[in-house]
């Protein structure tokens, strides 16, 4: 807490003392030393309080005068590490070095995995995906548009496909303009792979996702 205090005469401030929340309880924390300038405030929710917002009070003294001021709390489960979301417009996504997963929404997206083994759910549009090195898992769905894989990597990366659809229901057609090998379910152009012939692609490029 005392780090985000200032004192005007340059004093050291120390915690006088503090309120308890109404979903939670608070203990100071001498921080394992003899000094009171490093002194912190731990908050820990009821067990019954799973989210929303606590609030409680506390007070520094520079040894003369004092101050007061308030702490709000946000108690919730924390996203998942490296989640990118998008939005239901047109978005530019950039993963991380890491592992991430990498949500397009609607809208025309493009999407750059970098890094690490990513996992991207393309969503409706006509998306681009660049999944950058590491293996790569995308999910494409028909009747979503017609999306782009730049850089799919034959052995390493894997389509996913959604619930319901299987590597024979798929058809498959060459452009020889654009080089790209179009993965068809219904006769519809679902997903694009970059350089990638038809005698590359075989039931183990595809999971359920």
């Amino acid at each position: 807490m005392l780090g985000n205090d200032t004192d005007a005469n340059g004093d050291v401030l120390t915690i006088a003392s503090f309120t308890q929340p109404a979903n939670g309880n608070v203990v100071k924390d001498d921080q394992g030393t003899a000094s009171t300038a490093d002194d912190a405030l731990v908050y820990t929710p009821n067990s019954s309080f799973s989210s929303g917002t606590d609030t409680f009070f506390y007070t520094v003294s520079d040894g003369s005068l004092t101050d007061d001021a308030t702490v709000t709390v946000t108690v919730g489960t924390a996203p998942p590490a490296n989640t990118v979301p998008g939005t239901s417009g047109n978005d530019s996504l950039d993963g991380t070095s890491g592992n991430d997963s990498l949500f397009g929404l609607a809208g025309n997206d493009s999407i750059y995995g970098l890094a690490g083994n990513d996992t991207c759910v393309a969503g409706p549009g006509l998306d681009f995906f660049y999944g950058g090195p590491g293996a790569d898992v995308c999910l494409f769905s028909p009747g979503e548009g017609q999306d782009k894989w730049w850089d799919y990597q034959d052995g390493t990366d894997k389509i996913a496909l959604p619930a319901g659809l299987d590597y024979g229901d798929l058809t498959f057609r060459t452009d020889t303009t654009w080089n790209y090998l179009w993965v068809q379910s219904g006769g519809a152009d679902v997903l694009g792979l970059k350089y990638i012939s038809q005698s590359q692609i075989d039931a183990s490029d595809f999971v359920l996702l």
